[in-house]
Parts: structure tokens; C-alpha cells; sequence
């Protein structure tokens, strides 16, 4: 039976978005960075669905066109590994936020909009423009680290990371066959723009 399945870690264990060997190579630039492909100063649809699919395949280790849970935890520890960049096992804001964004956590500006989905495209694309800048990339993660530190201690541990990308990966699996195809790790991950809902008619 031909088995699909998304990346591990989010955009977080595969679900975060974090490129395979950044642990290896801290001097390597912020994933928005990467993302924005034409350097522009911002991410559009199209360049974040292109890096989406391209680090599916990369977390695909024995390149058999598919993502097994092995893998995708693997993913995950190496996710672990190059968020923690000072070493002590946890993963502060300001850690978060740098190997995302490239820049300090900051309090956002403006609120997600209602129904996204927490690490998706159109979370963090706050004003809805269809492009992500870096200050709403800040916003985003800044936002996403609080979601996920479960204890509210200020910092994650690799188990609520192990934990929230079992949790995203049980969403993205919408047809819950135990795994992910790219197709529902790029509809979970990027989320079309639902549709604005019109006014009612006022009765005359």
C-alpha cells in the first residue's frame, strides 16, 4: 500500500520548518530568510508552498518518496537540537524567534486571524496582504512559543516539542491513515484564505 506522509516537525517535529542541518551549521541564516526566495523582505504563498514541499523531501532520509514516524522523529530531535542554541536542553523565546525570524521575540502588533490554525500561513500572515513580512514572522513565532510552552515556565523542553509536533501531525493526517501525504502537509501548513463571510441583508 503506497504510503504518504508529511515532514516531521512547523513550519513544528517536522512541524517546524527548521532545515535539515541547522544544528550542524549555526551560522546559517534565519529560515525566513531562506523562505523568501527572491530577498524581497518578504514571504508570498508561493515561495512558502516551494519551501514547505522541498523540506518535505529533504526530511525524506532513505528517499523513497515518502516520511515514516522514524523519520519524522528524527526530524524532530534535529528540530530540538538547533533551536536550543546555547545547549542547556531548552528552548528559550528569544531562540525561538532567532532561528525563525533572525530577530528577537517581540509582542505582536497585530492578532492572528480568527480560525487560523497555529503554524500556518495564514497565521502568520496578520494582515492578510498574502505575504509574510519579518515583523509578522516575529509576531507569529512569538505568539506559537506560548502555545506550545504548556508549563508557561518561559522556556520549551524537548518534551512538550516532541509533544506538539505529535499533535500537528495527528491534524495534518486528514484522512488518518497514520500518515501524511505533501498534499495534506501543504493544505494544513499553508491554509487557504477562508472566505469572508457577508453581511446579512438588513430588513427593510
Amino acid at each position: 500500500m503506497r504510503r504518504f506522509v508529511m515532514l516531521a516537525a512547523a513550519a513544528l517535529a517536522a512541524f517546524w520548518g527548521v532545515p535539515a542541518g541547522a544544528a550542524d551549521a549555526p551560522g546559517k541564516p534565519p529560515v525566513f530568510t531562506v523562505q523568501d526566495a527572491d530577498a524581497d523582505g518578504k514571504v508570498t504563498v508561493t515561495e512558502y508552498q516551494a519551501y514547505v514541499s522541498s523540506f518535505f523531501k529533504d526530511q525524506d532520509a532513505d528517499r523513497d518518496g515518502q516520511v515514516s514516524p522514524a523519520e519524522s522523529q528524527a526530524a524532530a530531535q534535529k528540530s530540538a537540537q538547533a533551536m536550543d542554541i546555547n545547549g542547556d536542553s531548552f528552548v528559550t523565546v528569544d531562540e525561538y524567534v532567532a532561528l525563525f525570524c533572525g530577530a528577537q521575540a517581540a509582542a505582536p502588533a497585530k492578532p492572528a486571524r480568527s480560525g487560523a490554525k497555529k503554524d500556518s500561513f495564514r497565521h502568520a500572515d496578520r494582515d492578510g496582504d498574502g505575504a509574510i513580512t519579518s515583523v509578522e514572522c516575529v509576531a507569529s513565532k512569538t505568539t506559537l512559543f506560548k502555545l506550545i510552552d504548556k508549563s508557561k515556565d518561559g522556556k520549551l523542553s524537548r518534551e512538550e516539542l516532541a509533544r506538539n509536533a505529535r499533535e500537528e501531525f495527528q491534524k495534518a493526517d486528514s484522512n488518518k491513515d497514520g500518515f501524511v501525504a505533501l498534499t495534506e502537509w501543504v493544505a494544513f501548513t499553508v491554509e487557504p484564505k477562508v472566505p469572508e463571510k457577508k453581511a446579512a441583508p438588513k430588513k427593510s
